[in-house]
């Protein structure tokens, strides 16, 4: 049984160090590039994973319903007629 535990523990701290490596390795990828060229990439990856807007999860309608009720008030207020 003690055997069975350490490799339980030695292969989930392996699964730990491989995902912490991985997220060194996209960081290193992800700084030699241009600030549009990383925006464009998590764009069309949707690496934030979200289903509903790949903007990330602060774009989802349910998070931006008080400013997008609140817009055309502010907008009006300071004549603007477009964005």
């Amino acid at each position: 049984m003690k055997s069975y535990l350490s490799q339980s523990f030695l292969g989930s701290k392996i699964k730990q160090l491989r995902k912490y490596m991985q997220k060194i390795k996209r960081k290193r990828y992800l700084s030699r590039k241009k600030t549009d060229e990383v925006f464009e990439e998590i764009y069309k990856k949707n690496n934030w994973g979200d289903t509903e807007s790949v903007s990330g999860p602060g774009s989802r309608l349910d998070r931006t319903d008080k400013i997008r009720k609140a817009l055309p008030a502010i907008l009006a207020t300071y004549g603007c007629h477009s964005l």
